[in-house]
C-alpha cells in the first residue's frame, strides 16, 4: 500500500471510528481506531481517539500508553493537551498523585547529594523531559534526563527507568556518544544526568533547512562511530535513533544521547495486556514491547517481542541521512527506501551516497549492511566519491578519569549495585594515577559504602578511615 492509499484508508478508519464512538459501540471504535493507529503510527489524533474509546471500555492501562503515544507524535497543541487531559484523568481514576514537571527559575534539590541545581531550560520530547540545570556548586551547567511526570506513576516505573539508565552510565567515554555521569533521585524523580550540549540537537538544525553533502557525510560519520562504540562494547541497540537524539557541541561535534531509555519511557512490562488480542495487528504492536518513534522504526521493530540486532539501528541511520540530505522524513512502517526511490531521480539514486541509503533502510534486515563497522567502511567510500580526499580516521572510545570512575561507582552504589561499584572503585583507583588526594578520598569514601552495604563492616571502617586520611 502506497503513501497515498494508506492516508485514504487512514482518514477512513478514523472517520468510522468516530461514528462507532457516537453510536455508543466503543468495542467496535476501538478496533476501527486500532486500524488508523496501525496505518498511521506517527498521526497523535489516532492514538488520542483509540485512548477515548479505550478508556470507555475499562482498558485503561492501554489507554494510559494511547495517550502516551499521542504525546509522543504531537508534544504541542491540541492533541497534546487532550492527551495531558487523559492522563491526568486516568491518574485519578486510579489512585496515582498527580503532579507537575518542574519550571524554570526552580531550585532543585538531590535526594542523594548536598549540591543542588536550578533550571535554566526546560525541553519536552516524546515520553522525557530534559532540565537545563546550573549547579548552585560550581555554576556548570548539566542536563537531567527523566520522565515526563504525566507518565511517571508508580515505583515500578522509577525502577525500570534506572535499570535502563545504568546500560548508558556504563558505556565508556566516547568522543560522539553523550556521557552518562550518573543516575540519581531528584525530588522523587529519577533521573540521569548527564553533559550539557551547547549546540543544540541536530533536530534543531534541521528545522532550518537541509545540509550541505559534506556537513550531512560528517554528522553521519559521528552518528555511526558512536552507534558502533554502544554495539561493540556492550551489545546496544539504541531503538530510537533521531535528529534529536543527536546533540550537538559548540564546535558541531555530535553525540548520540538517550541510550536505553526508549525502553524505559515505552515497555508495559505485560507483552499481552487483556483484551489486547481484539485489536488489530499494528496497534497491539505499538503498545505491547515496541519501543521508538514510528517513522525511524525498522519493520521488525513493530513485531512484539521481535529479537532485534544493531540492523534496525542501522535503518533508523538511513533514514536520518536522507533527511539530513533532503529536509524530508519518509513515512513510517518500513517504506522509507520505496519513498527514497520514488522522490529522488534515477541519476541520484545511482550515487553512491544513495545507494548507502537505500541499502540501510531495506525492509528486510537481512539485506541491510550487518554493523555500523560496515556501515563506516561505505561512508569511507562515499566520503572518497565525494570529496577526493582519503576519509577521516574512526573515533576511538578513551579511558575514564578518576573523577569519571567515582561518579560511576556512585551511579552503580544508589542503584544497589554494590559489588559493580566496588569493582569500578578498583578501576578508579587503578586509573587515578596523579590526579590527587581529592579523587582518591572519595574512591575509598564509595568503597567504604559499598562494604558497609554488604556487611562487611571491618573492611568498610578501614575504607573510610583511608578516605579520611587522603
Amino acid at each position: 500500500m502506497d503513501t497515498v492509499e494508506a492516508d485514504a484508508w487512514y482518514a477512513r478508519y478514523l472517520e468510522l471510528g468516530r461514528a462507532a464512538v457516537a453510536a455508543g459501540r466503543f468495542e467496535d471504535a476501538a478496533r476501527l481506531l486500532g486500524d488508523a493507529v496501525a496505518l498511521r503510527p506517527d498521526a497523535g489524533r489516532a492514538h488520542l481517539e483509540l485512548a477515548e474509546a479505550l478508556r470507555r471500555v475499562g482498558r485503561l492501562d492501554m489507554a494510559r500508553r494511547a495517550y502516551a503515544r499521542a504525546l509522543d507524535a504531537e508534544p504541542s497543541g491540541p492533541v497534546a493537551e487532550a492527551a495531558a487531559g487523559g492522563l491526568d484523568s486516568l491518574r485519578s481514576t486510579s489512585g496515582v498523585m498527580k503532579r507537575s514537571n518542574f519550571e524554570v527559575g526552580r531550585r532543585l534539590a538531590s535526594d542523594r547529594h548536598v549540591v543542588g541545581w536550578t533550571v535554566l531550560d526546560v525541553r519536552k520530547g516524546g515520553f522525557g523531559v530534559v532540565y537545563i540545570v546550573r549547579s548552585d556548586d560550581d555554576g556548570k551547567r548539566m542536563a537531567l534526563k527523566t520522565f515526563d511526570c504525566r507518565l511517571l506513576w508508580s515505583d515500578e516505573d522509577r525502577d525500570r527507568f534506572e535499570r535502563e539508565a545504568l546500560t548508558w552510565v556504563r558505556l565508556d567515554p566516547h568522543r560522539h556518544v553523550a556521557t552518562a555521569l550518573w543516575v540519581e533521585r531528584i525530588e522523587g524523580l529519577p533521573c540521569v544526568v548527564t553533559e550539557y550540549a551547547e549546540g543544540g540537537d541536530l533536530a534543531g538544525l534541521l528545522r532550518r533547512g537541509p545540509l550541505r553533502p559534506r556537513q550531512a557525510l560528517r554528522f553521519a560519520r559521528h552518528l555511526c562511530d558512536g552507534l558502533r562504540h554502544a554495539n561493540d562494547q556492550l551489545g546496544l541497540v539504541h531503538r530510537d535513533v533521531k535528529p534529536a537524539n543527536c546533540l550537538l557541541s559548540a564546535d558541531h561535534t555530535l553525540r548520540v544521547t538517550d541510550f536505553g531509555l526508549a525502553r524505559a519511557f515505552d515497555h508495559s512490562g505485560d507483552p499481552s495486556p487483556p483484551g489486547l488480542s481484539e485489536l488489530p495487528a499494528g496497534a497491539q504492536q505499538l503498545y505491547t514491547t515496541v519501543a521508538g518513534t514510528p517513522r525511524y522504526m525498522a519493520p521488525e521493530q513493530f513485531v512484539p517481542g521481535a529479537a532485534l540486532d544493531t540492523r534496525a539501528d542501522v535503518y533508523a541511520f538511513g533514514v536520518v541521512l536522507f533527511e539530513m540530505l533532503t529536509g524530508r522524513l519518509p513515512p513510517g512502517g518500513g517504506r522509507a527506501k520505496a519513498y527514497v526511490e520514488r522522490t529522488t531521480d534515477r541519476r541520484t539514486r545511482r550515487s553512491p551516497l544513495y545507494r548507502l541509503i537505500r541499502a540501510c533502510t531495506e525492509p528486510r534486515r537481512e539485506n541491510r549492511p550487518a554493523d555500523f563497522a560496515a556501515v563506516r567502511e561505505r561512508l569511507d567510500d562515499v566520503y572518497r566519491a565525494e570529496t577526493g580526499g582519503p576519509a577521516p580516521a574512526t573515533a576511538r572510545p578513551h579511558s575514564l578519569t578518576g573523577e569519571e570512575w567515582v561518579s560511576r561507582s556512585l551511579a552503580l552504589h544508589h542503584l544497589g549495585r554494590y559489588e559493580d561499584a566496588l569493582d569500578a572503585v578498583q578501576k578508579g583507583l587503578e586509573a587515578a594515577g596523579n590526579e590527587g588526594p581529592v579523587v582518591l578520598s572519595k574512591l575509598w569514601q564509595v568503597r567504604g559504602m559499598g562494604l558497609h552495604e554488604l556487611h562487611r563492616h571491618d573492611e568498610a571502617l578501614a575504607a573510610h578511615d583511608r578516605a579520611v586520611e587522603l
